[in-house]
Parts: C-alpha cells; structure tokens; sequence
C-alpha cells in the first residue's frame, strides 16, 4: 500500500506542477499578444502620417500629373515638332536642356492641358498651392526618350 501512496502522491504532485506553469503561460501569451498589438499599431500610425499626409498626398499627385504631362503630351509634341531626322540631330538638341532644363511648366498649365485633364484635382490642388508660382522643370535624360528626364519642382505652397 506504500506503493500506492507514493504513485498517487506523485501524480498529484506532478499536477499541481501543471496548473501552476499554465496561468504564467497564459500571462506569457497576453504579454505578447499585447506587444504586437502595440508594434502593429505604432506601424499603423507611421506609414499614415508619412503616406496620408496632406503635404505628402498634394507633391505626390503634383508629381504623377508633372509626370503624365511629360511623357505623354510634351515629348511626344516636342519630337514632332523638330522632325528630327537622325538621332544624333535629337542628341544635339536636347543636350542642351539637359543641365538647363526647359522652360518651367506653371501647375496652373499641368492641370489645363489636354483639354483639362486635370481639372477634377483643381480645387484641391490649388487650395493648397499657388497654380501660377508652384512650376515643374523637366531636364530630359539620354537616350532622351518619354522616359527619360528627371524633374525638379518648386512648390509654392501653405503647408
């Protein structure tokens, strides 16, 4: 019968070691449940300051129609209009306004071409830019195809 107590005693010892290593594995897992919450959030917060910004949104929407109104109105209307002949006929003129870049593009002009466009980001954009003061310039890039240019804006701004 010694026997037995001692295996009953045992196992009882054994679970009372289960019950009291399962309420800190519990405490564990919230304790981590509740940080990568936290992180998750702080990286929430992060990325929309940084991309849902105002400032942020209005140079980036400024850029991607600098962009359209390069490579798919001005170049293409540039090239026609030299009839260049040769490609090093395009390589002499354009070398140019490579380091100079061409005559500056007002917003105001960005967002009428083409028929308008652009007319829909007007109020938004101009309620926080001067239409005339805010200008893109395009300095275009050998091989000095529509891709091929890099652009400097300067924005007039309230924010």
């Amino acid at each position: 019968m010694a026997k037995q107590s001692r295996g009953i005693k045992s196992s009882r010892l054994h679970q009372g070691r289960r019950t009291s290593t399962q309420p800190a594995t519990f405490a564990k897992r919230v304790i981590l449940i509740i940080i990568f919450l936290a992180a998750i959030t702080v990286v929430t917060a992060i990325a929309i300051s940084t991309f849902f910004n105002k400032p942020n949104l209005v140079k980036s929407r400024i850029e991607s129609i600098a962009s359209d109104y390069y490579e798919n109105y001005y170049h293409p209307r540039l090239i026609n209009s030299r009839q260049f002949k040769q490609l090093s006929d395009l390589d002499k003129a354009m070398q140019k306004y490579h380091e100079k870049g061409f005559t500056p593009i007002s917003l105001n002009e960005l967002l009428t071409y083409d028929n308008n466009k652009y007319s829909a980001d007007r109020d938004y954009l101009t309620s926080y830019c001067n239409p005339k003061s805010t200008a893109v310039v395009f300095y275009p890039d050998s091989p000095y195809d529509a891709k091929s240019y890099h652009l400097n804006i300067t924005y007039s701004c309230n924010f």
